[in-house]
């Protein structure tokens, strides 16, 4: 994991700067079964950056998307649960 530290001014986007997660937030686990190269039940913090790629990757290896429109993520049952959508646009990941 990247120590770098960024700023508003080195990274006005917010894609790098490290957050947590919540305790008990349902993603984190989600996200550290499916996606253990990225993210680890042991670990808190990661940039949005990180969680983005790692929901990238577990939506691309599971299909979990309309092949008619594939900016319409449809969500498995634990992803429902996790973030409380059945389906979002990708513009809705944030």
């Amino acid at each position: 994991m990247s120590t770098k530290l960024t700023t508003p001014a080195t990274d006005p986007t917010g894609y790098h700067w490290p957050r947590r997660f919540k305790p008990g937030a349902k993603l984190h686990p989600y996200l550290a079964d499916r996606c253990r190269e990225l993210v680890s039940h042991n670990f808190v913090e990661y940039t949005l950056y990180t969680i983005l790629l790692a929901l990238r990757q577990v939506i691309s290896k599971t299909g979990m998307f309309d092949r008619n429109n594939p900016t319409v993520i449809t969500c498995d049952k634990e992803l429902e649960s996790a973030i409380g959508m059945k389906a979002l646009h990708v513009t809705e990941v944030r």
